[in-house]
């Protein structure tokens, strides 16, 4: 368990002995990204649960994006959609982005991701907790992310006719240069 407190506020809502939950949220995240494919086609999912029934949830797919941008994504459209002064602990199945959300990890990259976590938690009085959860691992509020995750993914593919092809072609100055706009 990771906390990341607000220098406001230094409740911590887990303690790693006894494990004991006293978040008012419980959110899953999840983002992917087709990081071999020239159009970088991703996606990124949030399912928040209070008293464990769904909250809210939601996804997006995005071109032209990268894993750890989609993963951070989630983390920030979830935290955004909490109430003001409440307190979640997020699951996630990425160490990048709860070790660099935490700072236990300096990011070279994704500083405006980043930022705009901090500012949401700390505009909002939030109290933010996260676990690790291993992907794939039939977790099942971690495999309903992942699976809206993946089909973001698969609209994007469709709502811009991609080719098949997408991840044996090189790059070209062409398809670089084109703009989507989603």
């Amino acid at each position: 368990i990771y906390n990341y407190t607000t220098p406001t506020r230094n409740r911590e809502l887990l303690t790693r002995n006894n494990l004991v939950l006293m978040s008012d949220y419980v959110i899953y995240t999840d983002g992917g990204c087709c990081n071999t494919s020239v159009y970088g086609e991703g996606g990124s999912a949030y399912v928040i649960l209070q008293d464990g029934k769904i909250f809210a949830k939601n996804s997006k797919g995005f071109v032209k994006t990268t894993n750890n941008i989609m993963e951070l994504l989630a983390i920030v459209s979830a935290v955004n959609a909490l109430p003001k002064g409440s307190s979640a602990l997020i699951h996630s199945d990425s160490q990048y982005a709860i070790k660099v959300l935490c700072g236990q990890w300096k990011a070279k990259t994704n500083q405006k991701q980043i930022s705009l976590f901090r500012d949401i938690v700390k505009s909002k009085e939030l109290e933010i907790s996260f676990k690790w959860v291993r992907g794939h691992n039939g977790d099942y509020y971690n495999e309903m992310v992942d699976s809206m995750c993946t089909s973001e993914i698969e609209k994007i593919v469709a709502k811009y006719n991609l080719p098949k092809d997408r991840f044996t072609k090189r790059k070209t100055n062409q398809q670089q240069m084109l703009a989507f706009s989603c």
